[in-house]
């Protein structure tokens, strides 16, 4: 019977254990006028697991919704685009539920009582007298390229065109800020190494390597390359967290070395995160073939896996890719993380420091955010999720108590 798989559905979605099949399922029945009352049924039962009294601001309540029906992000390519201070994204995915009508809004609601869930730390109280300060998010690439005689070139204020020469390698910066490395195959000659560093508060940066290689790279990150990266040399070393769409040549692999930990691949789509604050490095591989290394140890992925190195490598069978690369996509996504996790991603991501007074309160989080928000904004959603925290402005440190 419909009720029954509602129910089923609706509980695996509650447990978090539900599949991208099964969420879209989940929704499709919501939409149907004969399952209303069993859906309301089920809400109201979540609402009363939530034990609490509060409304949640309508800010948080569209991201709950859009998280629901994560499913239909991959059908709305630029869905992060913003216009009149809402994504676009948000706009066609409203046009769907305004003809639900009524199953649209009760939805809506169990979004809201999941999120409560979600986020309500276990024997806490939500009150605190927190300084908030506000902080734009980056808006610009804030990006260094050192190049082979120890020049610096800073990309927020460098000028479109020609940057460099590097032997027979031009460093163009593109029209839309991207950096290119023009295509060259040199016979022989010194090999020379650059560096793309991009710190803390900056936008994600891009460049293309001389071989068509293209790499997003995160903030508080390095890469170092061969200027003329081809067929000789298809080698980097990354710092931090670079998403890779690495140009195929068959007849030459293209390797990433972080830190002890080798990633290589042919032509593939993969994403290494590899802070020196995280425990551990994850490569996540969205598309091809890829060969992880750490001393003796490899491991070979296939798509939707993800490899944790630590001393060893475990691989995760099946993994949410899109989770992993939301940075790249203008996301935070919390997914299932503690505090401490998501607190890296707020200090790198706005350039402050922060101080924990104890130990790490046991909060976690789920879902996403636009990473287009404000520190007050970011901060606001902390302080509805039970973080007790005081901002000081002067020293941009967030001090968790």
């Amino acid at each position: 019977m419909a009720a029954d798989r509602l129910s089923e559905l609706f509980e695996r979605y509650l447990a978090r254990t539900a599949n991208p099949a099964e969420k879209e399922a989940l929704a499709a029945l919501a939409l149907e006028a004969e399952n209303e009352e069993k859906l309301k049924e089920l809400i109201s039962r979540s609402w009363e697991l939530t034990g609490v009294e509060e409304d949640m601001p309508e800010a948080v309540a569209e991201q709950v919704l859009s998280r629901i029906l994560h499913y239909e992000d991959t059908q709305v390519p630029a869905r992060h685009e913003v216009a009149s201070g809402r994504p676009a994204g948000r706009r066609i995915f409203l046009r769907r539920w305004e003809r639900a009508g009524v199953a649209a809004t009760i939805f809506l609601i169990a979004g809201i009582a999941l999120w409560m869930l979600a986020v309500r730390p276990s024997g806490s109280h939500r009150h605190q007298n927190a300084q908030l300060s506000d902080l734009a998010a980056p808006s610009t690439v804030k990006a260094m390229i050192t190049l082979a005689d120890g020049k610096q070139i800073a990309l927020d204020s460098a000028a479109k065109g020609l940057l460099a020469m590097q032997g027979d390698v031009e460093v163009v910066r593109e029209a839309n800020g991207d950096i290119r490395y023009a295509d060259s195959q040199p016979a022989g000659g010194e090999v020379t190494y650059n560096t793309l560093f991009n710190p803390r508060g900056s936008k994600v940066a891009v460049i293309t390597l001389a071989d068509g290689t293209r790499v997003w790279l995160n903030s508080e990150s390095s890469l170092r390359f061969y200027s003329a990266v081809g067929k000789d040399a298809r080698r980097v070393e990354l710092s931090g967290e670079a998403y890779f769409e690495v140009a195929k040549d068959p007849g030459h692999g293209f390797i990433v070395s972080a830190d002890g930990v080798s990633t290589e691949v042919l032509g593939t789509h993969f994403n290494v995160n590899r802070y020196s604050d995280e425990s551990a490095a994850r490569i996540t591989l969205l598309e091809g073939a890829i060969k992880v290394k750490q001393g003796i140890a490899t491991a070979v992925l296939k798509p939707g896996q993800q490899a944790n190195v630590t001393s060893k490598i475990e691989v995760l069978p099946q993994v949410d890719t899109d989770a992993a690369v939301a940075w790249k996509n203008g996301l935070f996504n919390f997914q299932d993380q503690p505090l401490s996790t998501v607190l890296k991603q707020v200090a790198r991501w706005y350039d402050i420091n922060i101080i924990y007074e104890k130990q790490v309160p046991d909060i976690m989080f789920f879902g996403e955010i636009e990473s287009n928000v404000s520190l007050a904004q970011m901060l606001h959603f902390l302080e509805r999720s039970g973080v007790r925290f005081t901002m000081d402005s002067q020293k941009k440190q967030l001090i968790i108590h």
